[in-house]
């Protein structure tokens, strides 16, 4: 570790980890795997949602609801947001 100071030593200083997960497995706290449900599942409607308003089917007996494309699309805004609002969080990721 190298620090470089222009003038005048400080009495302190903060070191902070960030640990790199490699694997989804290795998040343990149920804080974060709430959040990572929330966004697969908004990231699954989104695909579901562009996949069902690609292709119509005309003479069907029933429609497919293509407002899950859009539901999906602002539960993951809506997540975004939450997470930007909330990025100084105390709660670690392990």
């Amino acid at each position: 570790m190298y620090i470089n100071v222009a003038s005048n030593y400080p009495l302190n200083i903060t070191i902070e980890y960030v640990p790199r997960y490699d694997d989804v497995e290795e998040v343990v706290s149920d804080y974060w795997i709430d959040i990572l449900m929330k966004l697969a599942l908004a990231i699954t409607k989104i695909t579901v949602g562009r996949v069902r308003s690609r292709y119509v089917q005309s003479n069907a007996l029933w429609q497919n609801d293509v407002n899950i494309l859009q539901e999906g699309l602002d539960e993951y805004s809506q997540l975004q947001q939450y997470l930007q609002a909330n990025l100084q969080l105390v709660y670690p990721i392990d």
